[in-house]
């Protein structure tokens, strides 16, 4: 009996020995692969970019970069993809993670290492490039939306301080300044919206077109704002032509309903 039991004693020793040999070994090339990948910048060693995944995709798409060399610190990294700065997100000496930023149409990928005064000590760029998609995207472009659409606010300002546009029912954009959108607000405010500088302001006629009734706006090919107005009479004008760049001041003429019609099958 006392035999078995040292035997089997021994075999126990045996069984813990190899266990322990094994979980040694795992432990350790997982601590070579931790500190492999927490690694530094080396600046006597190049910048590589191998592979990147996944290879297509639009503004937004999670992009994982590998390569060696990008060091561990997310502000010494630099990402652009198509010239455009991506969001980085996370750095290992052996791969980084970014999302693709809007408009990065080339698909050049490129990896910059900086130093503490943000200037560029390495360099280096994909073989390949990423083939960005452009999507449809719907968002808003200037001013607010009010609770149940009873009360608007209509103010000048930035497209983010301008109101709202109540009843707007008619867009144009001036073909001589393509920077600058007409919205026609029927019996309400009318509006022009500075594309270049994002700003918005509200339009006001003179005599004998005031805001109301204003069916619709539109231009000339000379660049004259064409402003027509909604009457139930035929006999009061109702086509008014203005300059723009005199800040719809100056009425160069103004046209009868009769008269618009017989404009129209001349032309």
């Amino acid at each position: 009996m006392k035999m078995k039991t040292k035997t089997r004693n021994h075999g126990w020793y045996l069984l813990w020995g190899v266990l322990a040999l094994v979980s040694f070994c795992f432990l350790s090339c997982k601590d070579d692969d931790k500190s492999e990948e927490q690694q530094p910048f080396d600046p006597t060693k190049p910048v590589l970019i191998s592979d990147f995944t996944p290879k297509e995709g639009g503004m937004g798409t999670r992009l994982v970069v590998y390569g060696d060399n990008f060091g561990n610190d997310v502000s010494r990294v630099k990402v652009t993809i198509g010239g455009k700065a991506a969001n980085l997100i996370g750095v290992k000496n052996q791969s980084l993670h970014c999302f693709v930023p809007s408009q990065a149409f080339n698909g050049d990928i490129e990896v910059t290492i900086l130093d503490e005064n943000g200037e560029e000590i390495a360099y280096a760029e994909a073989e390949e490039k990423f083939a960005y998609q452009k999507k449809m995207l719907v968002t808003t472009l200037a001013g607010e939306t009010y609770e149940n659409n009873t009360k608007w606010d209509v103010k000048d300002g930035p497209f983010d301080d301008c109101g709202g546009f109540d009843n707007a029912n008619w867009m144009v954009l001036d073909p001589i300044d393509s920077d600058k959108l007409y919205v026609c607000g029927a019996n309400k405010s009318h509006r022009v919206l500075d594309l270049a500088n994002k700003t918005v302001g509200t339009i006001s006629f003179p005599s004998p077109v005031g805001t109301s009734s204003i069916n619709a706006i539109s231009f000339s090919k000379k660049g004259e704002l064409i402003v027509v107005k909604d009457y139930a009479k035929t006999d009061q004008p109702a086509t008014f032509f203005f300059l723009v760049r005199v800040g719809f001041k100056r009425l160069l003429k103004v046209l009868l309903p009769v008269a618009l019609v017989q404009l129209a099958s001349i032309l």
